[in-house]
């Protein structure tokens, strides 16, 4: 929650092709992002992101918590703890395939 807020706060510098009033392309978002020095401190949490994928750290981080921490509430080897870890990953890859967060490096 504490990464939600710190990246709320900022989106509109993060995503400035969705706050812009004039029409911007994917790669003149970054280009603007990677200039904008007041996002250094939290660069780390939305740099790997296509910018409209701000909040994907978030995501990516509850993700982890609820396969390495929520699950050991259940009993461990039960049918529910198997299929609520299951749940999860496939919940997850199809928000992977749908958003498509991740910047080319090519």
């Amino acid at each position: 929650s504490v990464y939600f807020l710190m990246l709320y706060k900022k989106r509109k510098y993060m995503n400035p092709a969705y706050f812009s009033d004039a029409p911007m392309t994917e790669e003149q978002a970054i280009a603007k992002v990677d200039k904008n020095r007041k996002l250094d401190s939290q660069r780390f949490l939305f740099d790997m992101y296509h910018p409209k994928n701000w909040w994907w750290e978030v995501f990516e981080t509850l993700r982890r918590i609820a396969l390495t921490g929520a699950l050991m509430v259940f009993k461990e080897g039960s049918i529910l703890q198997l299929f609520l870890g299951v749940t999860i990953c496939v919940v997850s890859l199809m928000m992977y395939s749908h958003h498509m967060p991740f910047v080319s490096v090519v």
